[in-house]
Order: structure tokens, then C-alpha cells, then sequence
């Protein structure tokens, strides 16, 4: 059977403490944090994930344009 890769993606305008509880579980994931902000001001978790995108309304605006 083929790995899967799990994403976990987390809608935030708080900080991410609560990773550190979690962290061992997502450690074979791809984090995908979307935070609730203009611009990033949430430190991106890189510990806790295989590989982490982190996106802010800056980010979503710049590759939606109009259609945001």
C-alpha cells in the first residue's frame, strides 16, 4: 500500500501553544496554518510538521487577486 500524506490545516487568529500538546501526532503531516490576520504575526510552527505552509490575508489576496 502506497503512504499517504495527511494535511492538518489550522485556522488561527491566536498563537499555536496547544502544538506543543500535539506535535508528536503531526509530525508525519503537512501542516497548512491560515491565520486570521493582514499580515503573518503567528510564528510558523516548523517543528511540529513534515513541512508547513503558512498563509495570512496578505498571501491569499496576492495569489487570488480580485477573487479573494
Amino acid at each position: 500500500m502506497e503512504k499517504q500524506t495527511v494535511a492538518v490545516v489550522i485556522p488561527t487568529i491566536r498563537n499555536l501553544d496547544f502544538l506543543e500538546e500535539w506535535g508528536d501526532e503531526f509530525r508525519d503531516c503537512i501542516g497548512i496554518i491560515v491565520e486570521d490576520h493582514q499580515k503573518k504575526e503567528i510564528k510558523t510552527p516548523n517543528k511540529y510538521f513534515k513541512k508547513v505552509f503558512h498563509y495570512s490575508w496578505k498571501d491569499i489576496d496576492k495569489d487570488l487577486g480580485k477573487n479573494s
